[in-house]
């Protein structure tokens, strides 16, 4: 009976044909939000290597991207509780 799909081979040959996509495409979701957190680390070092003095000023790189850090937690905790099936939901 190799013409009979389960129904978990019927969701990975969806996922995998109509929407392109490889079915633990979950860390390709969140891959933008890590990519941007790096970069705001590299940033950061950047400036404390090039011109250390922005660093005491109003508004400056240390504030800004500790606040949007912050700001990148959430958006993993939500996406993960959403991938894997609600709060208290164990991530591995």
């Amino acid at each position: 009976m190799s013409g009979h799909f389960s129904p978990r081979q019927w969701v990975y040959y969806i996922e995998r044909v109509y929407f392109n996509r490889r079915a633990d495409s979950s860390i390709y979701c969140l891959l933008p939000v890590y990519a941007g957190a790096a970069l705001l680390v590299v940033l950061l070092l950047d400036v404390a290597l090039v011109k250390p003095g922005l660093l005491i000023e109003a508004f400056n790189p240390v504030s800004i991207n500790i606040v949007t850090l912050v700001l990148c937690y959430p958006v993993v905790i939500t996406h993960q509780e959403i991938e894997f099936g609600g709060k208290g939901a164990s991530v591995h």
